[in-house]
């Protein structure tokens, strides 16, 4: 049976018209393809060539700082120095680290917290250190031991005096809290403390009594002298005077305007 002639032309149709489909489908996504290209090549253009602006625009030089607390003893003259050395840089280049390093070099400054706020400020809080005693009468004891010498020392009042051998302020700020824990009870208050290189202790008590511990027994002979503390009128018989406690079983008594010793015995 021949075939329909009608039927081949159908059929040549058919594949000519799929033929132009499959063409225009290509044709489309190739021009898509182009015209992306064409958009991602414009876009580099455009921003390489204003690249240079757009970074001075983000990366604008730091010329403000701000100070997010109050201190007592930090020098504002100080600080200015530092950050002065350091002011026009890039927001984005400035140092953060390095400035930490400088401020906490200062004496006064235990830590420095340092944020930069776009487009061109950088803010800190400084902790300042705090002085809990005198160490040698050449600097302060922060409450870690740690020793900072500031040029205002003479600022700080208030505080205990501690001397001692090198290395050893740990020890004797162990010691004058233990001291003080007895003293206490009876109203008085230790102002000083020295460890001599030979291991015997020194205090000042109340800014005018100054005893001699020695090297042992401390607790025991620190109790025998309130005891005669409180048996002998209290403040007013020991004011401006140098005790002994090296005794076995009683003190030495010295007032500093005469040239007798008074040895009492329990």
């Amino acid at each position: 049976m021949r075939p329909d002639p009608t039927d081949i032309i159908a059929k040549k149709r058919l594949r000519y018209s799929r033929k132009k489909i499959d063409y225009g489908s290509s044709f489309a996504r190739n021009f898509t393809r182009l015209s992306g290209l064409i958009f991602l090549f414009s876009m580099v253009t455009i921003v390489s060539l204003n690249f240079d602006k757009f970074v001075l625009y983000v990366d604008r030089p730091v010329t403000k700082i701000r100070v997010e607390n109050q201190w007592n003893y930090v020098d504002s003259e100080d600080i200015k120095k530092v950050v002065s050395t350091r002011m026009g840089v890039g927001f984005f280049r400035f140092d953060l680290k390095g400035l930490k390093f400088d401020l906490e070099s200062l004496p006064w400054i235990d830590e420095a917290v340092i944020n930069r706020l776009w487009p061109d400020t950088v803010s800190f809080h400084l902790r300042e250190q705090v002085a809990i005693a005198y160490w040698n009468n050449e600097g302060l004891l922060n409450p870690r031991g740690e020793i900072f010498t500031p040029t205002n020392l003479n600022q700080v009042t208030g505080v205990p005096h501690l001397r001692g051998p090198d290395e050893s302020q740990l020890h004797i700020m162990e010691q004058f809290e233990a001291f003080n824990k007895i003293l206490k009870p009876s109203g008085l208050k230790l102002s000083g403390i020295k460890l001599s290189d030979r291991g015997s202790w020194n205090l000042t008590v109340n800014d005018s009594i100054f005893i001699t511990v020695g090297r042992s027994d401390l607790n025991d002979r620190l109790e025998r002298f309130l005891r005669f503390y409180k048996e002998n009128g209290f403040y007013e018989d020991f004011r401006n005077s140098e005790i002994d406690l090296r005794y076995g079983n009683g003190i030495a008594v010295k007032k500093l305007n005469e040239e007798y010793t008074e040895l009492a015995y329990r």
